[in-house]
C-alpha cells in the first residue's frame, strides 16, 4: 500500500550553496518558535470590460505555508527543487495542523488578437468576481458600523462618491434592510473576512518563477498536489499566531534576503498602497489546539552529510523526533 505524507522542504534559494546554514538555522527557528507562514504576491491582469476596455490589475497577498502530498520514494526529487532539508507531518496531524489544498488557477492566455479566450480566462473571471463579493460585503460591514449607536429618528448621506448623487436616508430604513439582508447569516464583515481568506487558497496552475524558468512543463504547480496552512483565520483559542518582533525580522533578513524583498500591500486605515519587508508580513503560528507545532513533525529528511549537525540540534532543543537522510 502506497504511504502519503505531508512534507514541507526548504530552502530553495540555498540549493547552491555548500553548507546548511541557512537551513539549520531555519530548523532551529520551527523547533523553537513555531511554522513561519510567509507571504507572496500573487497578480491577475485587468479584466477584459466591454467597448475594449480593461479592468483593474486584481492584487493580493497570501500568507501561507506551502505542504506537498508525496510518498516518501517521490520526495528526493522534490527536494532537489524545493531545499534540502524537508520536515513531514502525517495525514492526520497535517489537516490537524489545518492544511487544505490548493485551488489551481489556469492562467488566461492572450488570444491573437490581442484580447482573452473567453472560457479560457473563466478561472480568473471567478476571482474578480468574489473579489467583488467581498468589497459589496466589506461595504455592508461599513454600513452597518455607521448607524451603530444612532437612533431611528436620525439621517445617514449615501453616496458613490461620483458627482452629485447623494442620498439622504433614513437610519430605521437603513436598519431594516441590513436585518433582513442578514437574517439568518454570519456578520458582514466575518462574510467579507471569508472571502478574503479564500483569496489564500488561489495559485497559478501554469506560473513559473525565475529559477524554474529551464521547466518545459507548464502546469508544473499544478503537479506538485500542495496543500496548505495558512494565516488569518480565528478558530477560537484552538490556534494561535502572531506578527515577528522586531529582532525576528531582523534576523529573518539576515538569514535570508529574500525576507528583505519589499512586498506592495495596503494599508489598513488609508487603504493606500504602502510597501514593506516580506517578514514584516510573515506570521508566526505557535499553538494549535494546545500543541506547539515541532510535536506535529513526524519526521525530519536531510541529506546524509548533515544528519549529525540536526541530531545535535534536535539534542540542544530538547525536542526528539526521526532523523532520515535523503
Amino acid at each position: 500500500m502506497v504511504e502519503f505524507a505531508f512534507f514541507h522542504s526548504f530552502l530553495r534559494r540555498a540549493l547552491s550553496n555548500d553548507d546548511y546554514t541557512r537551513e539549520l538555522a531555519t530548523l532551529e527557528n520551527i523547533l523553537n518558535s513555531g511554522l513561519l507562514l510567509v507571504p507572496e504576491t500573487i497578480i491577475l491582469p485587468g479584466e477584459p470590460l466591454e467597448e475594449g476596455r480593461k479592468g483593474n490589475p486584481i492584487q493580493f497577498v497570501q500568507r501561507r505555508l506551502a505542504l506537498t502530498l508525496l510518498t516518501p520514494s517521490e520526495l528526493p526529487a522534490h527536494a532537489s527543487r524545493f531545499g534540502r532539508f524537508t520536515i513531514e507531518f502525517d495525514l492526520a496531524d497535517g489537516r490537524q495542523l489545518g492544511a487544505i489544498p490548493v485551488i489551481y488557477l489556469p492562467q488566461p492566455s492572450p488570444s491573437g488578437y490581442g484580447g482573452y479566450q473567453t472560457l479560457d480566462a473563466f478561472g480568473a473571471t471567478l476571482i474578480y468576481r468574489l473579489r467583488e463579493v467581498f468589497f459589496l460585503l466589506a461595504d455592508l460591514a461599513t454600513l452597518e458600523c455607521s448607524i451603530h449607536g444612532a437612533t431611528n429618528s436620525d439621517c445617514i448621506n449615501l453616496s458613490t462618491g461620483e458627482g452629485r448623487d447623494e442620498s439622504i436616508i433614513g437610519t430605521a430604513e437603513v436598519r431594516k434592510i441590513l436585518d433582513i439582508l442578514g437574517r439568518d447569516k454570519q456578520p458582514f464583515d466575518d462574510l467579507a473576512a471569508a472571502c478574503q481568506v479564500i483569496f489564500h487558497l488561489f495559485y497559478p496552475t501554469d506560473k513559473r518563477r525565475s529559477d524554474l524558468d529551464s521547466m518545459s512543463l507548464n502546469v508544473f504547480y499544478y503537479q506538485q498536489r500542495e496543500w496548505r496552512i495558512f494565516s488569518d483565520i480565528s478558530v477560537g483559542q484552538q490556534r494561535r499566531e502572531r506578527a515577528l518582533t522586531f529582532q525576528e525580522t531582523t534576523r529573518l533578513c539576515e538569514n535570508d534576503d529574500f525576507f528583505a524583498e519589499l512586498i506592495e500591500t495596503t494599508d489598513p486605515h488609508t487603504n493606500a498602497p504602502v510597501y514593506r519587508q516580506r517578514a514584516e508580513l510573515c506570521r508566526l503560528l505557535e499553538h494549535v489546539e494546545g500543541r506547539h507545532p515541532r510535536t506535529f513533525i513526524k519526521r525530519i529528511w536531510v541529506p546524509f552529510d548533515a544528519k549529525h549537525s540536526v541530531t545535535e540540534l534536535l539534542r540542544r532543543t530538547g525536542c526528539s523526533m526521526e532523523v532520515v537522510s535523503v
